[in-house]
């Protein structure tokens, strides 16, 4: 039996050391999380950040399209018609495929590919999602996706940094 986590980290880890050392930009996918404050003294608000996680690439397709619609349905059912249009359209799938594209034309080759690393498929309808929206954006971009174990079998790294799979 593999140690994923252990094996992802090993991974992780080496790569992330060696590609400091060679000065090639890394993407960062990074989400924070927000809850509101009120003051009792003064009875103002504010934003909070409670923490920053680093994410996948779930949740940006699905959630992204139909959050707007259950917001919509919830405040229809609470008969409060007066605030759908303060409702903003959430571009989440887009804004990140955009992030992603960008990070494939930086590392500059067209033979480059982006790879999702997968261990469940229960998020795959997000991922597939998302993958469709970055090739709609760049249809040269290949996305490959491999379970950590699959990589584990088939993963190289070059003298160079570069991660062949």
């Amino acid at each position: 039996m593999l140690d994923l986590e252990g094996f992802a980290h090993n991974v992780l880890t080496r790569v992330t050391r060696f590609l400091f050392c060679l000065q090639i930009p890394v993407l960062g996918f990074f989400r924070s999380d927000y809850m509101f404050h009120i003051d009792h003294s003064t009875g103002k608000t504010s934003a909070k950040q409670v923490e920053v996680n680093t994410t996948d690439a779930a949740y940006h397709g699905i959630g992204a399209r139909n959050m707007r619609q259950l917001h919509e349905m919830n405040l229809k059912r609470a008969g409060r018609h007066d605030l759908l249009p303060n409702l903003p359209d959430n571009h989440a799938t887009r804004e990140a495929a955009k992030v992603f594209v960008s990070a494939w034309n930086t590392y500059g080759s067209r033979e480059a590919i982006i790879l999702f690393v997968v261990d469940q498929d229960r998020y795959i309808f997000d991922q597939r999602l998302f993958e469709y929206e970055i090739t709609a954006q760049e249809p040269a971009v290949r996305v490959r996706r491999k379970t950590m174990a699959g990589i584990s079998t088939s993963m190289t790294v070059d003298s160079i940094g570069r991660l062949f799979v």
